[in-house]
């Protein structure tokens, strides 16, 4: 008998992947944002705050690619949710950060979630005569420059990143893991269906040395264990994929 366990590490717009397949495309976006100039060890710098509301965020759906839409109809609001998310968190480290700088750290840690299988594409453009602070106080908006664009493919954000972890009933602390991959499992399986960036996801097969006992007091070979994990490996990603629990 194996148990199976499902590690989330991360997600978001899950639906997408259904639309893995579709033409890549850039999605733009406006963001409103608010700064002002503050004295940072003597010299004048911008003060972004990142704490926007989700008026401040607006999706431009005629630039979301069809076969997008069609899949996930409400995709601009998971999107602006995971925008607001990840501006938040960039400025609750307290740092000052310039808009443009702001941006960039957008760009590093959206790169960081992407599934990889898709490039995110990211790229932010400012207000037309955006320049340095000249004295303390002064704003964005007195200047009519809070308007910024960036724009990047949903699609290398539409993903569930998981980990599947089988293992046998005897497990314990003394049991032996191989780590594998889904497109390990379908090779040894001889299966042809995984569809893309269904290969990279990571699995666990654990079992005891017991396990290599058979009734008869004869042994078996590991590999015939960790076949049958990888068997009861694929049966449970197949219920995850049903279920909409995607890589």
């Amino acid at each position: 008998m194996t148990r199976t366990y499902l590690t989330i590490a991360f997600s978001i717009l899950s639906c997408l992947f259904f639309s893995a397949a579709s033409s890549q495309a850039q999605t733009q976006i406006s963001l409103r944002l608010q700064a002002k100039a503050v004295n940072s060890s003597g010299n004048l710098v911008w003060r972004t705050n990142l704490q926007l509301a989700p008026t401040d965020i607006t999706i431009d759906e005629t630039t979301l690619a069809a076969a997008l839409k069609t899949s996930c109809p409400s995709i601009a609001e998971p999107l602006r949710k995971r925008i607001l998310e990840e501006l938040a968190r960039i400025g609750a480290d307290q740092k000052i950060l310039a808009p443009d700088r702001a941006l960039d750290e957008l760009k590093d840690s959206l790169q960081r979630a992407a599934s990889g299988d898709t490039p995110l594409n990211f790229s932010s453009m400012p207000p037309a005569g955006f320049a340095a602070p000249t004295r303390a106080g002064e704003t964005l908006a007195e200047h009519g420059w809070s308007n910024w664009t960036v724009s990047f493919d949903p699609l290398a954000l539409a993903v569930v990143d998981y980990a599947l972890a089988i293992q046998t009933k005897r497990a314990g602390t003394n049991s032996v893991s191989v780590d594998v991959k889904m497109s390990d499992i379908a090779g040894d399986l001889h299966v042809k269906s995984l569809l893309p960036g269904e290969g990279a996801v990571k699995v666990t097969l654990t079992y005891a040395p017991e396990d290599l006992q058979k009734p008869d007091g004869s042994t078996r070979p590991a590999a015939e264990i960790v076949l049958a994990l990888e068997r009861a490996a694929y049966e449970s990603f197949l219920i995850l994929r049903e279920q909409g629990v995607q890589r």
